[in-house]
């Protein structure tokens, strides 16, 4: 049995796709106007909106409104061109429903706009205002309108009173998937239709219109494919770009993909040629890439981190390198794959080239650690070993291990820099530290803790014979010379030895009792080596009082200059005199500590203590110049740290020059010690400068030494002053006696002038005189005497001075 449907063949062939036009419709073509329509008589003509009579329907709310206008808008069908599916699904409605139009009517904010047009072929949308479609939507049924004209809601509409106007119509809502009505498919005829549609008619209409639906959501479905296809090409560009991008970085980072399959235990390795082989490997192929000494490591590790025992695989080793040699990688994982019991059964990773990195760390820690002149450890890491020694425990049932530190401080150095410069010194250190690592043996530590000071740590020592048989050696290779730009230098140095646990047994008393062992040493000749003793420890203490007193007494103005006449043992008269330094104590009393002479040798404190003597006594003679008083001449002792400074003679010109004082009013009086030492050649041209000058040379203290008479012959020495230990027993030991008239021959053959200090009895200076010796000083002819003094005593001279004189000759005649 077969149903008579009008266009209901048409129906069936649009659902199938075929493609079919009727009652002369055409698809929209893009462009067609818009119309609106307000009323004029009987026809319909454009005009304004204003006019528009408004239909009355019930209207969403404002939040409804927009959520729907929200779902309309998401399938951006709006504005869009003609398309065949909804094309042909408009046909289809027209042809089953009997009408000369069909549209596909969709509401938007203030139009109803037709995405497809049969029988209304220019007209693209109208206000929604007036349109049936925008009643449609407000209810979920079909609209259907039998004859507008007669509707209240319709009869004045614009639509139905133009010419044709609309009588009949129907509207299935088109309803999205998320319920939100937003338009319909219509039908519209210009004449009334008394039944309306068939209730066949009316499901069709039905399916077309959730047709309709399901062509927007495949539509929409398409646009998102679109969109999400662009977008996946897009990413696809940027990831091929970046892959790129990376692959470049791990070429130019030398940086190794690596991938290790726990069940095969196989190795994967991929990246430039950074290292020998990179292929495929068999673990125990792979290991063979790896430096001996890290293999261990590297597996244990790995095996901990799938066994779970470590969080993460991290480890530096050395791979064997394309050019032979070995190059630091550190090597990362992480797991990619796990079994049932959470073990690994792969990590992968990269193994990155930290080669640079790791030699400029390994520098840095060298440079932390390390003198930079000597290559020997520094101070710092010399605490650290020594600290490491100290704390090490001892074995069980033995006595602690034995540790000797050695300290030594290069003799005269400071001159070496002054007179040769810092080259040169630079050279010297370099010297000493070579010969210091050739000295120690495995286990020992030889360091530079500064300026001219090195130290050595000798673990397991043993006895102290054994200490002193290390230590005679280290002495040894020390004074060998060195040669330096032509120049012979000394490598002669000052050692001080303290032994662990004798003399201490944490590093600051052991590093302080060795050097007190130093300073001893220094003070008993230099170039020696001294083991520790607990009375040391009281003569530093001394040292150290006295030095802290002259400097305090310095900054206090507490110090003077005294003078004590020379007399000539021929005529009786006052030749010059000689400049005492003396210290006020707390009872406004000058007098000279005992052990002065300590502080004049020292280094710093006796240059210190030269240059004030060098001010006051140029000072007191510029006064007695400028005042006419002839005190002859005055002499200075000046101490070896002094004189070797290159630059001390000019010093002291310009020093007498400023103040007026003629060079002949002053002498220098030098001991033997300024001749020994690698700068004897710096004090021989100083003492030349000082001679050519007019200023005399006195050798002081002559026969203590046991190179004098070298002396003699290479300087320009004007006066011999024989030793006061020599004097006191003058007159009753005879080999004093002896040695006293040997001097005097000598230096009468020399064509030098005699002075002899210490004179205390008339038997002394009668002696003296008999053997033709030129002067004498000491407390039986005068006592030192303050500046203020001198011009009295000059001043009385003058007045009775030939009647005091003849006496004091006629006393040792």
């Amino acid at each position: 049995m077969s149903l008579a449907v009008p266009g209901l063949e048409i129906f069936l062939s649009v659902v199938a796709g075929a493609r079919l036009e009727i009652l002369g419709s055409r698809p929209r073509r893009v462009g067609e106007a818009r119309m609106s329509f307000t009323w004029r008589g009987n026809t319909c003509d454009p005009a304004s909106a204003d006019e528009v009579p408004k239909l009355q329907c019930h209207r969403l709310s404002n939040d409804q409104e927009a959520e729907r206008l929200r779902a309309l808008r998401a399938y951006h069908i709006l504005d869009t061109p003609p398309e065949a599916a909804f094309d042909r699904l408009t046909l289809a409605a027209a042809a089953i429903c009997g009408t000369p139009v069909a549209l596909v009517s969709l509401v938007d904010e203030h139009r109803q706009w037709f995405k497809a047009n049969v029988g209304l072929a220019k007209l693209v949308e109208t206000e929604r205002d007036i349109a049936f479609c925008d009643v449609a939507i407000q209810q979920s049924e079909p609209l259907e309108v039998l004859d507008a004209r007669t509707d209240p809601r319709f009869a004045s509409n614009p639509l139905v009173t133009c010419e044709p106007g609309v009588c009949f119509y129907v509207g299935v809502p088109l309803t999205s998937h998320d319920g939100f009505r937003i338009g319909t498919l219509c039908v519209m005829d210009h004449t009334p239709r008394e039944g309306g549609l068939t209730s066949v008619q009316r499901q069709l209409l039905s399916t077309l219109a959730e047709q309709v639906v399901t062509e927007l959501e495949l539509r929409s479905a398409l646009g998102r494919a679109k969109e999400q296809q662009r977008a996946l090409v897009e990413r696809n560009d940027k990831l091929c770009a970046l892959q790129a991008r990376v692959a470049n970085a791990f070429e130019s980072s030398g940086v190794i993909i690596w991938e290790w399959e726990h069940a095969e235990e196989r190795l994967w390795l991929g990246a430039p040629d950074v290292i020998a082989s990179i292929t495929k490997h068999l673990v125990e192929d792979a290991l063979r890439t790896v430096h001996p000494d890290d293999r261990d490591a590297m597996v244990s590790h790995l095996k901990d981190y799938i066994c779970g025992r470590v969080t993460h695989y991290e480890c530096e080793i050395r791979v064997a390198a394309s050019d032979g040699g070995w190059r630091w990688m550190l090597m990362r994982g992480a797991s990619v794959e796990h079994d049932r019991m959470g073990i690994a059964r792969a990590v992968s990773g990269t193994l990155t080239d930290i080669d640079e990195r790791k030699r400029a760390k390994d520098r840095l820690n060298w440079i932390v650690s390390h003198d930079t002149l000597t290559g020997l450890a520094n101070r710092l890491r010399f605490q650290e070993l020594l600290e490491a020694h100290l704390a090490f425990p001892a074995v069980k049932g033995q006595s602690p291990a034995r540790l000797a530190l050695i300290l030594l401080d290069i003799d005269h150095f400071k001159g070496v820099n002054d007179v040769y410069g810092h080259a040169v010194g630079d050279a010297l250190l370099q010297e000493v530290a070579q010969r210091l690592k050739c000295f120690i043996a495995d286990g020992e530590t030889a360091a530079r803790l500064g300026g001219d000071e090195f130290t050595l740590l000798i673990p397991d020592c043993g006895i102290d014979e054994a200490i002193v048989r290390r230590i005679d050696g280290l002495v040894a290779i020390l004074r060998e010379p060195l040669m330096v730009d032509g120049f012979r230098l000394d490598c002669r140095a000052s050692i001080g030895v303290s032994v662990y646990p004798d003399h201490g047994t944490d590093a600051a008393t052991l590093l302080k009792n060795a050097d007190i062992a130093m300073y001893r040493a220094k003070g008993h000749g230099r170039g020696i080596a001294t083991l520790y003793l607990p009375d040391f420890s009281a003569e530093l203490i001394r040292r150290r009082r006295l030095f802290d007193g002259v400097r305090s007494a310095m900054a206090a103005g507490s110090l003077a200059a005294y003078y004590q006449a020379q007399f000539s043992l021929d005529h009786g008269s006052i030749i010059g005199f000689e400049a005492l330094l003396r210290i006020q104590d707390s009872a406004g009393n000058y007098s000279l500590p005992a052990d002065l002479s300590d502080a004049f040798q020292d280094a710093e404190l006796g240059v210190e203590i030269g240059n004030w003597m060098i001010r006051q006594v140029v000072a007191d003679l510029a006064v007695w110049e400028r005042e006419g008083v002839d005190v002859g001449y005055v002499a200075i002792n000046v101490a070896a740290p002094e004189l070797r400074r290159s630059d001390y003679g000019e010093r002291l010109l310009s020093t007498l020059a400023a103040a007026g004082v003629p060079c002949k009013r002053l002498q220098i009086e030098i001991t033997e010690g300024v001749f020994l030492g690698q700068d004897s050649d710096t004090v021989a041209d100083t003492l030349k400068t000082l001679s050519n000058a007019g200023i005399q040379i006195a050798f002081d203290d002559f026969g203590t030494g046991f190179a004098a008479l070298s002396h003699l012959k290479r300087f320009p020495i004007n006066t011999i002053k024989i030793d006061r230990s020599f004097i006191c027993d003058l007159t009753t030991n005879p080999d004093d006696a002896a040695i006293v008239d040997a001097v005097i021959g000598l230096a009468k053959g020399l064509g030098m002038e005699v002075i002899a200090e210490g004179v205390e009895t008339v038997e002394q200076a009668m002696h003296l005189y008999a053997r033709r010796c030129d002067y004498a000083q000491g407390f039986y002819l005068h006592r030192p005497m303050p500046a203020a003094a001198v011009q009295a005593l000059l001043l009385a001279e003058a007045n009775s001075g030939q009647l005091n004189r003849i006496r004091r000759v006629a006393k040792w005649r």
